[in-house]
Parts: C-alpha cells; structure tokens; sequence
C-alpha cells in the first residue's frame, strides 16, 4: 500500500505540487524515497545520479480507543453480509453495499483492498495485520475494561515538512534527459526503516506499489522479500543479454502472486524496467508526469498501459 511518483526532466517547469507531497506523505507516513536517472541516450541506458531514503524522526504518543472493538478477520456471507470477529469471539454482521456484492468470487489481493477502503469509509476498526495480543500495526500495550491503550510512535511535523521540502526541490534541479521517482511507503509488512524504498539488493532497486500475497513479514518487506528471491533467480540463471533478462524479470513476475506497479533497475545492464499488474498508473497528457493515484494530478490524466522512457 504505497504512493509512486515520477516526473520526466523540467524543461516544462512542471512539478507536483507541494500538497501533493503533503497528502502523499500523510497518507503513507512509513518513510519515503527517491532515485534520479540520467538517460543515455547512445545506449539507450540508464544512470543513476542521485537516491535518498527518507526516514522521518519520531515522537512517542499514547493514545486510548475507548470502547472500540477492533476486528481481526471476516466472513463473506452469501446474502451479500460480512460477518468480522475480534480476538475475544465478538461477532458483528453488516450489510455490505451494492458495489460490493458478490466480493467473494474476487481475486483474495482486490477482495483485500475493497474490504479494507470499505472499512475505513465506515470506521470499522478491521486491523488485518494484528496476529496476537500485544502486537498490532498500532503498536498494543494494553486493555483495559473501557477500551485499548496504544503506545505508537508519530513523525514529528519538522521530520515531515524538511522531507516535502527535499522531494520539492530535487524535482526542481532536474535537467533534460533526468527523471526522478518518488516513493511514499504505507508498510503493510516490514516495520522497520530498512524497508523504505527504493529497495537495492544484489543486482536490482526497486521501487513497487502494491503487495506480493505471502511474501513479507515484521523485518522484511514484501518489495525486499521479492528483490531478494529475484537477485537469487538472476545469479542462477544469469542472462547473458538485455533482452533474456527482461525475459526473466517478466517470468518471475508472472510467477509471483500480487498485484503491482513496480519499476525494477538492473546494475548489470542498466536497463530500467516497469511493469504493472491489477494497480493503477496515471499520466497527465503532458506526458511528463506520472503518478498512482489520478487525484494527484491538477490537470486532464489518462491510464497508462506500457512506459517508455
């Protein structure tokens, strides 16, 4: 569950605008990125200029959620309810709306999101990341007969405002034939700050929105966990070609469940790759801009099918 900008040179003086990077950053408030190619054009390759992971400094906050049941899992009903559980076997049913019927024959990565944007429009506290008391995405301590103490950390305001600042700026340097991506992390696994993106191990940086279904845990991204087992793939295989190793990245994709919108850097031929799989990739028809969410854009967009840089 992440955020992806890119935006190509600044010969148009073009640039997101610093509430878009406001709203991206609140919106996955994990940690933040970003990586600056250069394209060679002779070779029709890529360098990479400059990359900056943006871990935002904390402050300890101790909130309580009074009378709140907070739900681990849910049941899909065939009269178009779902039934949610907590860990104590409190069970609540609702009607789920029109644009939700038949949800269960959806593939489990979009069943996932709908319930999950579903829940948050509701305020139904549904946490599919709690395994067992005392750990949770919002960070448990306590329960009391009232309610559930937590003890989280928050980014402070400074920590944030000098990040928007940073990723405003660089996209203003930006000269002709550079491009920048930004990444903005809501960490759906992998809590710790070594899982901000981009993601460089072994022969590739990635930079990926979306989820890889069973790969990720506490101290591994889903997005590490995938550059890890792809690098294994590429040092076993090893392609001897551009072309077989855009052959392979496409097979090992194929092979691994999820839904993405990624772009995969290879240090050996320096070759940028992007590819996309049930996530969104917008343009504006400037043709320089390029985001995840369509709402980031201030003018016309369309959907972007394939990416040539």
């Amino acid at each position: 569950m992440c955020e992806i900008f890119l935006l190509q040179h600044n010969k148009k003086q073009l640039n997101f605008s610093k509430t878009a990077i406001e709203d991206a950053i609140d919106s996955n408030n994990d940690g933040c990125g970003y990586v600056i190619f250069e394209k060679n054009t002779k070779k029709n390759t890529f360098d990479l200029k400059q990359i900056e992971q943006i871990n935002f400094e904390k402050i300890k906050a101790r909130t309580t959620r009074r009378g709140k049941t907070i739900y681990l899992d849910y049941d899909l009903n065939d009269d178009n309810t779902i039934t949610f559980y907590d860990y104590e076997g409190v069970i609540s049913t609702f009607t789920l709306p029109k644009e939700l019927h038949n949800l269960q024959n959806a593939a489990e990565e979009k069943k996932e999101k709908a319930i999950v944007d579903w829940t948050n429009e509701k305020s139904i506290a549904y946490d599919p990341l709690y395994n067992s008391i005392g750990q949770s995405e919002l960070g448990f301590v306590d329960k009391y007969e009232d309610g559930f103490t937590y003890e989280t950390n928050e980014n402070t305001a400074d920590s944030v405002d000098k990040a928007i600042d940073t990723l405003y700026k660089k996209q203003n340097e930006l000269q002709i034939n550079q491009f920048m991506i930004m990444h903005f992390r809501h960490a759906t696994s992998g809590r710790t700050n070594a899982n901000t993106q981009p993601i460089i191990y072994g022969n590739f940086l990635t930079i990926h929105n979306g989820i890889f279904t069973g790969l990720g845990d506490y101290d591994k991204s889903d997005t590490r966990i995938f550059t890890e087992k792809l690098d294994a793939e590429y040092n076993k295989q090893k392609p001897k070609t551009a072309k077989k190793e855009e052959i392979l990245i496409r097979e090992f994709l194929d092979k691994t469940e999820g839904w993405y919108s990624i772009f995969i850097y290879s240090w050996k031929t320096h070759k940028l790759y992007y590819f996309r799989k049930g996530a969104n990739f917008y343009r504006a028809f400037s043709s320089n801009m390029y985001s995840t969410r369509e709402s980031r854009f201030p003018v016309a967009y369309q959907e972007v099918n394939s990416l040539t840089l």
